[in-house]
């Protein structure tokens, strides 16, 4: 029943101009997943052609109680998860999540040189690392790409460079140090992560 679903999703969604890759990732992806885990599907999209109506339309049709305006604009969840929506398709809980490509391609060409921020993020105390969309898309399966385009970025945030672990591991190592003063200058650098 869920791969139907994944089916059924990914065929209908791939049909619109603007999206420009659909992937499977959480729990799924990663085959974590329970009987009762939902469905994470990324929703790789242009900017420049983005239609909300377009894709709402479609959310109701697969939508069991074919609910309107299930997906939110880009940007309505905030500047980092973006946006995107949540639907019953067969009785499977479905989280669409949107993720504009230029942003990503963008965060992976950053990443390669160990430029990570953190932001402010609805959700997420911590903040939310930049990274992270090379993270969600090193996991993920891909079930449609317009072209070669998302593969290709696939395979390179699927690689973990170098300046990217020093960055991170800098980064926390003073969030850790700063967060307990009495701690500072004793911890030891662990560059084989």
């Amino acid at each position: 029943m869920v791969g139907n679903v994944i089916q059924i999703v990914t065929e209908k969604l791939s049909s619109l101009p603007f999206i420009e890759g659909i992937v499977l990732g959480g729990s799924r992806a990663r085959s974590t997943h329970t009987e009762n885990s939902d469905i994470d599907i990324g929703i790789y999209y242009n900017s420049d052609s983005f239609d909300l109506t377009a894709i709402n339309q479609i959310a109701t049709e697969l939508d069991d109680e074919n609910r309107n305006n299930l997906v939110v604009p880009p940007g309505a969840w905030g500047d980092w998860v973006n946006g995107g929506g949540w639907l019953v398709i067969n009785g499977c809980h479905v989280d669409l999540i949107l993720r504009d490509i230029k942003r990503v391609e963008q965060i992976i060409k950053d990443t390669e040189q160990g430029i990570v921020t953190a932001n402010y993020q609805t959700g997420h105390p911590h903040g939310y690392i930049s990274a992270m969309y090379r993270g969600e898309l090193a996991i993920s399966k891909i079930l449609y790409a317009k072209n070669e385009s998302l593969c290709e970025l696939k395979k390179q945030a699927e690689i973990y460079p170098t300046a990217l672990k020093k960055s991170l591991m800098n980064f926390f190592i003073f969030e850790a140090e700063f967060a307990r003063p009495d701690q500072r200058n004793k911890w030891q650098y662990h560059w084989h992560y």
